[in-house]
């Protein structure tokens, strides 16, 4: 059993988060204009900002939006879109589990942004692949993309990158080397730029991350209470692959306490989530959880059935 880290996938599309509420439109609103766009420049750019509105809670309608609109631009010919269908695909395919497609549509940015000497795209694009490499338990190509972005964003003071990919360095310390010492360091420095950046959402998820130190130091009340805050915030915004990842969390510091009933009903909820909203890395990850729970509680023919699933 393990504390997993609050990722937010906003980032893929970071100028949509700095959005007020009041100028962001509705999902209904923007489907209807689809449907009444008869240009197809016009009905690329909705699809794609469609996508990147819902690809949190529904990633596979998501990411079908998005192939329609790289489906469009590839017919017409309008490659200005494609970092932005790159995005959207790359995203909603991360959620889904498919990683090789998520890998390949941020490839396609890389060289986008390369070639345009895009230095604050290209550092965000390199942590969006280290993000991958981390689900997918390559330690060095994880570092290596994330050394990257911090080095591109620390030289020039991009601080909202900078601590998204602070955030990320100090969960492939905890994952990969076991060096809470570093990653504290690293989750410190990122809280303390969100805090200047006035960015509630990810306060509360760089909190949470935090509370993964709190849980390795046998803190489990103030650990608690720092998974709970987050929760209601991601919630609150509908980030449902955060919602599955908090459950578990939850689950795992009622294991720890040996309230073996509170942890399963928590593993479970994150488990019914997940495959109600298609999010197969988290519905691999509760299914992960229950099997160590049914190991623990002696439910050996359970915890084989939810190994295999996993």
């Amino acid at each position: 059993m393990r504390n997993r880290l609050v990722i937010l996938l906003l980032p893929f599309v970071f100028w949509f988060t700095l959005l007020s509420n009041s100028q962001v439109p509705t999902a209904d609103s923007i489907q209807s204009l689809i449907s009444a766009s008869k240009n197809d420049t016009s009905k690329i750019s909705l699809l794609n900002e469609l996508s990147i509105k819902i690809f949190n809670t529904e990633p596979a309608k998501a990411l079908l939006l998005a192939k329609q609109a790289q489906l469009i631009a590839e017919q017409e010919n309008y490659f200005v879109y494609s970092p932005e269908t790159n995005n959207a695909i790359a995203a909603s395919s991360w959620l889904l589990g498919d990683y090789d497609d998520a890998v390949e549509h941020i490839h396609k940015n890389i060289a986008i942004y390369e070639k345009e000497n895009d230095q604050e795209n290209l550092a965000d694009s390199y942590h969006h692949l280290s993000i991958v490499f981390v689900a997918t338990s390559q330690e060095e190509l994880a570092l290596e993309y994330i050394q990257k972005a911090i080095g591109i964003s620390r030289k020039n003071h991009y601080e909202s990158i900078l601590a998204r990919s602070e955030n990320l360095a100090a969960m492939i310390y905890i994952d990969f080397k076991k060096d809470y010492d570093s990653a504290e360091i690293y989750f410190n420095n990122a809280l303390e730029r969100y805090n200047l950046l006035n960015d509630t959402l990810k306060i509360g998820s760089t909190k949470s991350n935090l509370a993964i130190i709190y849980f390795h130091n046998k803190q489990y009340d103030r650990a608690l209470k720092a998974y709970e805050n987050s929760l209601e915030i991601c919630i609150k915004y509908k980030i449902n692959s955060c919602v599955c990842t908090l459950l578990n969390n939850i689950g795992n510091v009622y294991s720890e306490l040996k309230q073996y009933g509170l942890a399963r009903s928590y593993f479970q909820q994150s488990l019914d989530t997940s495959m109600f909203y298609q999010l197969k890395r988290a519905e691999s990850s509760a299914y992960y959880e229950l099997a160590v729970l049914d190991s623990l509680q002696g439910n050996y023919l359970s915890a084989i059935d939810n190994f295999q699933k996993h």
